[in-house]
C-alpha cells in the first residue's frame, strides 16, 4: 500500500497502536504523516498525551485533611442504617403494621375510583 492510496482514517487508525511504542510505522504510514500536515498533528497529540500520562503516574497525590475520617463515618453512618433497615424487616410488628398500612392504601384507592366512578355515571345522566 503506498502513501497515495492510504486515507487519514485508516492512518489514524493506527496511531494509538504505534505512538510511544519503540516499533517503527510501517512505511506506508511514514509516507502519509509526511505528507498530511493533519495526521502529522495528530500524531503529535498522541504522543503529547502520552508523555502527559506518563508524567502523571510518577506523580503523588496528596489526600485532603481529614479525608480517612470522613470515609470511614460515612461508611459507618450507610452500615448504621442498613442495619436499622434489616432489623425493621425482620421485626413481626413492623410487617403487621405494614399490611395494615398497604390495606388502608388499597381501601382508599378503591373508594376513590368507586367515588370517581360514579360522578362520571351522574354527569353522563345529566348531559343525556
Amino acid at each position: 500500500m503506498d502513501a497515495r492510496s492510504m486515507r487519514c482514517e485508516e492512518v489514524r487508525t493506527f496511531l494509538p497502536e504505534y505512538v510511544g511504542e519503540d516499533e517503527v510505522y510501517p512505511r506506508s504510514i511514514q509516507a502519509h504523516l509526511a505528507t498530511c500536515t493533519a495526521c502529522a498533528l495528530e500524531e503529535s497529540r498522541y504522543a503529547g498525551l502520552l508523555q502527559t500520562v506518563r508524567g502523571l503516574r510518577d506523580q503523588d497525590e496528596l489526600t485532603p485533611a481529614g479525608f480517612a475520617e470522613r470515609t470511614l463515618q460515612r461508611l459507618e453512618r450507610e452500615l448504621a442504617w442498613r442495619r436499622r433497615v434489616r432489623r425493621l424487616a425482620r421485626d413481626p410488628r413492623a410487617r403487621v403494621a405494614a399490611a395494615g398500612i398497604g390495606g388502608v392504601v388499597v381501601g382508599a384507592a378503591a373508594i376513590a375510583l368507586l367515588l370517581r366512578r360514579n360522578a362520571r355515571r351522574r354527569a353522563a345522566l345529566r348531559a343525556a
